[in-house]
């Protein structure tokens, strides 16, 4: 790969990446599949704050129709009707530096959606982050030809692979190439030249990193929009495991994967007694539904789990609650809700815990309601009740006011030093960076009168290019000293790698929270 001078932005740039950085974009290899491939305009911008980053634009050329057979098509992948569409060059320069810039929060730049719309981020794309500096690293928008401009909706989340090497989000294509819903299709997308490397065919909501301990796996998670499946990124990217709709015997939300590697939950709506929703537990080793388990709300959305694994949260955006599963048992017949809090603020989506699990954050993104969010709830792990006992008071600790408008979800920086977490404002086109405080103290107040113990906004991060954010994943780079060595230690689905690790370290007392 050619050397390009790092200048002192930390941005790889030259003459050459500054024109048209990978015109005509190479050749397209997928079920007799032709096309020119992309072209990507690479150039440097400047965010709302002065801070400079690269800004990658690509326009996917016309597709021709597909001819031939598909070998990247598995059996688990036809259960639900996904197929690689083109696979096109990703290769390219470098666009940003991971020596420069070693961790880095990866969140999705979209255009906005019901309303409210980015006047600059026209169409879906990716934002990067540092995480320690909070600068403006990278953005790229992705476009195609044959899509109307104003018609491109929302990617709603977005996943990296375990080595941080690919980055995965919902994209557009017109209705000629996919005739989904939108024109709906997952863009796989090479993290160091910010180019489309593969079109899928398929829906995509939220997009997370699990482990599957039977194969030992790292494996990307998509749901898509009641169906739910698993890419190898090490296989091609091809689909390894999926779930029949029709065995959730209800409408699947939002896959999370326990920590064990043994298990999905499934938020699933209807189909339960009396209508209410709860979490489907998959087993990853052959997909199927294993238990029902009720957790007394009509829409359950997210789960979290305990560092030991014991212990499941589970939001419900209906009746703003939070109920707690005890999953300590080693039979999934005795895991149960055992306890019920409120959420502190009106339709509650992501919920993250903090580096003890004494404190649940639920992010109130108003889901449901005519709400649009702006605050977290702080709930005290201690003080959920039995359900058959919950009234709604006395169970939630506090709220704060972040001015995240419509925040969906908070991602935990993998540094414990940081003690803070992220989430993501997909109506105010930025990041709300929040510390945990110390669960131990009792000030100062709420803005509803109760204790956050310290929970309190730090910073608010734009999205580069004035983009929606979605996130996202917390990437370490520079591991080893080699500087493309990749590891994700947070996303959607929790801690993981070496964030876990820290997450026990600092339980078992051998590492300290905060500065």
């Amino acid at each position: 790969m050619k050397q390009f001078k790092v200048n002192k932005l930390g941005l790889l740039v030259s003459a050459a990446a500054l024109a048209l950085a990978g015109c005509g974009g190479g050749d397209v290899s997928a079920p007799g599949v032709s096309a020119p491939g992309a072209n990507y305009d690479v150039s440097i911008k400047a965010d709302s704050t002065g801070t400079p980053f690269a800004q990658v634009a690509g326009t996917v050329a016309t597709l021709a129709a597909a001819t031939g057979t598909d070998t990247w098509q598995t059996p688990a992948a036809k259960v639900i009707g996904v197929t690689l569409i083109a696979q096109l060059d990703s290769s390219g320069p470098d666009v940003w530096d991971p020596v420069k810039h070693p961790v880095v929060y990866m969140t999705t730049n979209g255009p906005g959606y019901q309303g409210t719309i980015s006047p600059t981020q026209t169409a879906p794309g990716i934002a990067i982050i540092d995480a320690n500096s909070y600068e403006a690293v990278a953005s790229a928008i992705y476009k195609a030809a044959g899509v109307i401009e104003g018609s491109y909706s929302e990617p709603h989340g977005l996943g990296v692979s375990a080595d941080g090497k690919w980055i995965y989000l919902q994209g557009v294509m017109p209705s000629s190439v996919s005739d989904l819903a939108g024109g709906a299709v997952v863009l796989v997308v090479n993290a160091r030249t910010l180019k489309i490397d593969k079109i899928i065919k398929s829906r995509a909501h939220h997009i997370r990193l699990i482990y599957d301990a039977n194969t030992k796996k790292d494996l990307v998670l998509v749901d898509a929009w009641g169906d739910f499946y698993a890419m190898d990124p090490n296989d091609n990217h091809k689909v390894v495991g999926s779930v029949n709709p029709a065995n959730l015997n209800g409408a699947g939300y939002i896959a999370h994967g326990d920590p064990s590697g043994q298990y999905l939950f499934i938020t699933t709506r209807t189909g339960f007694l009396e209508s209410e929703g709860g979490v489907a537990i998959v087993s990853l080793k052959d997909w199927l539904v294993k238990r029902r388990i009720n957790t007394l709300d009509a829409s359950p959305i997210w789960t979290t789990f305990s560092a030991d694994n014991k212990t499941a949260y589970v939001s419900g955006g209906e009746n703003s609650t939070v109920a707690r599963i005890d999953k300590s048992s080693s039979l999934l017949s005795d895991w149960k809700v055992t306890g019920i809090a409120n959420a502190g603020g009106i339709g509650p989506y992501g919920v993250t815990l903090n580096w003890d699990d004494k404190r649940l954050i639920a992010i109130s993104k108003g889901e449901a309601s005519h709400n649009m969010g702006m605050t977290a709830g702080i709930i005290d792990t201690s003080r959920f009740v039995d359900p058959a006992l919950y009234r709604g008071w006395t169970t939630v600790q506090g709220a704060i006011y972040t001015g995240c408008v419509r925040g969906d979800h908070m991602l935990m920086h993998p540094d414990p030093s940081k003690n803070e977490g992220w989430i993501s404002c997909n109506s105010s086109f930025n990041n709300v960076v929040v510390s945990f405080g110390d669960s131990s103290a009792t000030n100062p107040s709420s803005l509803f009168g109760g204790s956050t113990g310290g929970v309190a906004v730090k910073k608010t991060v734009p999205n580069p290019n004035g983009g929606s954010s979605h996130n996202g994943a917390f990437v370490v780079y520079n591991v080893n000293g080699s500087p493309w060595a990749g590891e994700v230690q947070s996303d959607t689905n929790g801690l993981r790698a070496g964030g876990a690790a820290n997450k026990l370290a600092v339980q078992a007392g051998t590492l300290k929270v905060g500065k």
